[in-house]
Protein backbone atom coordinates (compact mmCIF):
# COMPACT_ATOMS: atom_id res chain seq x y z
CA UNK A 1 0.00 0.00 0.00
CA UNK A 2 2.07 3.09 -1.10
CA UNK A 3 6.03 3.14 -1.18
CA UNK A 4 7.86 2.15 1.77
CA UNK A 5 10.53 5.06 1.07
CA UNK A 6 7.57 8.30 0.43
CA UNK A 7 6.60 9.89 3.31
CA UNK A 8 3.47 11.64 3.60
CA UNK A 9 3.00 14.77 6.15
CA UNK A 10 -0.08 14.73 8.04
CA UNK A 11 0.96 16.56 10.89
CA UNK A 12 1.18 20.21 9.08
CA UNK A 13 -2.54 21.85 10.36
CA UNK A 14 -1.50 21.10 14.36
CA UNK A 15 -0.56 23.89 16.64
CA UNK A 16 3.29 22.75 16.76
CA UNK A 17 5.16 21.35 14.39
CA UNK A 18 7.98 20.02 16.25
CA UNK A 19 7.93 16.50 17.32
CA UNK A 20 10.16 15.28 19.93
CA UNK A 21 9.13 11.79 20.16
CA UNK A 22 6.31 9.39 18.93
CA UNK A 23 5.24 6.07 20.44
CA UNK A 24 2.98 3.61 19.25
CA UNK A 25 0.39 1.38 21.41
CA UNK A 26 2.25 -1.78 22.17
CA UNK A 27 -1.31 -3.29 21.65
CA UNK A 28 -3.05 -1.42 18.82
CA UNK A 29 -0.87 -0.11 16.24
CA UNK A 30 -3.35 1.92 14.60
CA UNK A 31 -3.01 4.63 18.02
CA UNK A 32 0.08 6.55 18.28
CA UNK A 33 1.21 9.01 20.35
CA UNK A 34 3.37 12.08 19.71
CA UNK A 35 5.05 14.77 22.13
CA UNK A 36 5.56 18.07 20.66
CA UNK A 37 8.20 21.20 21.16
CA UNK A 38 11.90 20.64 20.72
CA UNK A 39 14.69 21.23 23.21
CA UNK A 40 18.12 22.99 22.37
CA UNK A 41 20.89 20.80 23.78
CA UNK A 42 24.65 22.09 22.66
CA UNK A 43 26.99 22.25 25.16
CA UNK A 44 28.48 25.52 23.02
CA UNK A 45 25.13 27.40 23.30
CA UNK A 46 24.69 29.94 25.94
CA UNK A 47 20.83 28.39 25.50
CA UNK A 48 21.39 25.12 26.18
CA UNK A 49 18.38 23.40 28.03
CA UNK A 50 15.86 26.24 26.19
CA UNK A 51 13.07 25.30 24.30
CA UNK A 52 13.97 25.82 20.90
CA UNK A 53 10.56 24.94 19.33
CA UNK A 54 7.99 25.70 21.94
CA UNK A 55 5.43 22.53 22.31
CA UNK A 56 1.83 22.00 22.77
CA UNK A 57 1.82 19.12 24.39
CA UNK A 58 0.59 15.52 23.06
CA UNK A 59 -1.30 14.31 20.50
CA UNK A 60 -3.03 11.39 19.30
CA UNK A 61 -4.18 8.95 16.27
CA UNK A 62 -6.36 6.56 16.22
CA UNK A 63 -5.96 6.16 12.53
CA UNK A 64 -2.42 4.89 11.87
CA UNK A 65 -1.12 8.98 11.65
CA UNK A 66 -3.44 10.08 9.22
CA UNK A 67 -5.45 12.32 11.36
CA UNK A 68 -4.31 14.18 14.55
CA UNK A 69 -6.20 14.96 18.21
CA UNK A 70 -5.01 16.83 20.58
CA UNK A 71 -4.57 14.53 23.46
CA UNK A 72 -2.94 15.76 26.96
CA UNK A 73 -0.55 17.98 28.36
CA UNK A 74 -0.47 20.74 26.38
CA UNK A 75 0.20 22.83 29.59
CA UNK A 76 3.76 20.95 29.65
CA UNK A 77 4.00 22.73 26.32
CA UNK A 78 7.30 20.68 25.54
CA UNK A 79 7.41 16.74 26.16
CA UNK A 80 10.64 14.96 26.16
CA UNK A 81 9.95 11.33 26.30
CA UNK A 82 6.48 8.77 26.52
CA UNK A 83 6.43 6.09 28.35
CA UNK A 84 3.32 3.32 27.83
CA UNK A 85 3.32 0.53 30.45
CA UNK A 86 3.80 -2.34 28.33
CA UNK A 87 1.80 -4.66 31.09
CA UNK A 88 -1.07 -2.05 31.06
CA UNK A 89 -1.36 0.35 28.10
CA UNK A 90 -3.92 3.01 29.74
CA UNK A 91 -1.04 3.83 32.06
CA UNK A 92 1.55 6.61 30.05
CA UNK A 93 4.10 8.75 31.90
CA UNK A 94 5.48 11.72 30.16
CA UNK A 95 8.39 14.03 30.95
CA UNK A 96 8.99 17.40 30.30
CA UNK A 97 10.86 20.19 31.47
CA UNK A 98 8.05 20.75 34.28
CA UNK A 99 8.74 17.35 35.61
CA UNK A 100 7.18 13.68 35.20
CA UNK A 101 3.33 13.13 34.87
CA UNK A 102 1.61 9.61 35.10
CA UNK A 103 -1.88 9.57 33.68
CA UNK A 104 -4.03 7.23 31.78
CA UNK A 105 -5.17 7.08 28.17
CA UNK A 106 -8.89 7.81 29.94
CA UNK A 107 -8.21 10.92 31.78
CA UNK A 108 -10.22 13.58 30.80
CA UNK A 109 -8.34 16.19 33.64
CA UNK A 110 -4.50 17.31 33.65
CA UNK A 111 -2.85 15.46 36.15
CA UNK A 112 -0.67 16.93 39.05
CA UNK A 113 3.13 16.29 38.55
CA UNK A 114 4.51 13.19 40.18
CA UNK A 115 7.92 14.98 40.54
CA UNK A 116 8.73 18.41 39.44
CA UNK A 117 12.23 19.37 37.69
CA UNK A 118 14.61 21.71 39.55
CA UNK A 119 13.39 25.17 40.07
CA UNK A 120 14.94 27.75 36.78
CA UNK A 121 15.60 24.27 35.13
CA UNK A 122 14.42 23.99 31.43
CA UNK A 123 16.45 20.71 31.29
CA UNK A 124 14.32 17.49 30.73
CA UNK A 125 13.97 14.89 33.35
CA UNK A 126 14.04 11.42 32.38
CA UNK A 127 12.73 8.14 34.62
CA UNK A 128 13.51 4.58 34.47
CA UNK A 129 10.68 2.35 35.13
CA UNK A 130 11.44 -1.43 36.48
CA UNK A 131 8.69 -3.72 37.17
CA UNK A 132 8.46 -4.68 40.87
CA UNK A 133 6.74 -7.81 42.79
CA UNK A 134 5.88 -7.38 46.13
Amino acid sequence: EGDPDVWTTTFDKESALAISVIRHHPDNPDIIYVGTGEIINSHSSQFNGSPAYFGDGIFRSTDRGETWEPFALSQLGTISDIYIRKDNPDVIYVTSAQGVVAFTSRQTEAPPLIESAPERSFLSPSISLTRTTS
